[in-house]
């Protein structure tokens, strides 16, 4: 016997019919953009606190959602990997240009070397009073121990193939040529960065800070770090501004902001923030959005990730 649509539950004739379930209320709906803060925190490295799998997702949850105008990326990194860097640079990019979106970014204690290169991929970015931005060089640590592994005994005894396999040893005294080698690499690098800031800022760099002779020589891209109005000086930066007062000024007051983040066994999601600075920074919520409650987890998540992070020891790629 067919069931009647009227009374898919076949209850009986008279019986209580159940209230329906509340419709939750569509949290991009109304006026205002619709704009998503991507939040980038860390090192970057693989595997790291920032890293190119975990930026793509959250950074494709943001451009993909069509209710989503524009993204904010919020930068607070001393840097790391030049390539990972790289990568996800130029995946914002791409995802902004694919789905003609813009990106602005707001840094927060610090977008310094790897995390600037990620920042300057924003059309525009903005700075605390206090943040640093620049820091754009490249650097790779070596120690050497060759004194004391004579005083202690000890022999090197690393057999490799390939005259070129095993350079800047710490067991061998400081060879002039492969150190004239390593420095033309890290040389390489360095313009690689020089280029990619020059190609996002263009006229807002300070021209004066810039060598036209040999732009390596130039104070803006010798490794100093520039904070608030000096970054906006010499054109790192646009302004000074807040993710909340950027959002505004961006965006107009009716605005609506929206967090991307990864949930345990869920994966990204997106929800909406609070209006206050400490709603943004705890990810603390409504509890009548389900979302807010799963996300509002994923500090001890991130937590116990950054501690297994700082075990991990950098080595000696270069690094910026």
């Amino acid at each position: 016997m067919p069931k009647d649509p009227n009374n898919p539950l076949g209850l009986p004739n008279g019986a209580p019919r159940p209230n329906p379930a509340p419709k939750r209320p569509d949290p991009f709906a109304g006026a205002g953009k619709n704009v998503a803060l991507v939040q980038l925190e860390g090192s970057i490295m693989p595997g790291g606190a920032i890293e190119y799998f975990k930026s793509n997702l959250l950074l494709e949850t943001a451009f993909q959602n069509p209710k989503i105008d524009s993204v904010m990326l919020y930068i607070n990194s001393p840097g790391g990997s030049p390539t990972q860097s790289e990568m996800i640079a130029g995946r914002i990019r791409e995802l902004s240009k694919k789905f003609n979106k813009p990106v602005v970014t707001v840094v927060g204690d610090m977008a310094a070397s790897g995390g600037y290169w990620i920042a300057a991929a924003g059309d525009e970015i903005y700075v605390h009073k206090t943040s640093g931005a620049g820091s754009i060089g490249v650097v790779q640590n070596a120690q050497g121990v060759v004194d004391k592994m004579k005083k202690e005994g000890v022999e090197d005894r690393t057999l490799y193939s390939g005259k070129n396999k095993v350079t800047n040893s710490p067991y061998k005294p400081v060879d002039p040529k492969e150190r004239a080698n390593l420095l033309k690499k890290l040389q390489f690098l360095h313009h690689e960065f020089i280029d990619w800031v020059q190609e996002r800022r263009g006229s807002k760099l300070k021209d004066s800070l810039i060598d036209k002779k040999n732009v390596l020589d130039s104070e803006l891209f010798s490794g100093e770090m520039w904070f608030g109005k000096q970054a906006v000086e010499v054109g790192l930066a646009d302004g000074i501004g807040s993710i909340h007062s950027v959002l505004e000024k961006k965006f107009g007051a009716d605005a609506k902001l929206f967090g991307v983040g990864l949930v345990p066994g869920q994966g990204p999601v997106i929800f909406k923030m609070g209006a206050s600075e400490d709603e943004l920074k705890t990810k603390t919520a409504n509890d009548s959005n389900a979302e807010f409650n799963e996300i509002s987890k994923q500090p001890k998540v991130k937590a116990k990730a950054e501690k297994k992070r700082i075990r991990v020891k950098a080595g000696s790629k270069p690094r910026i």
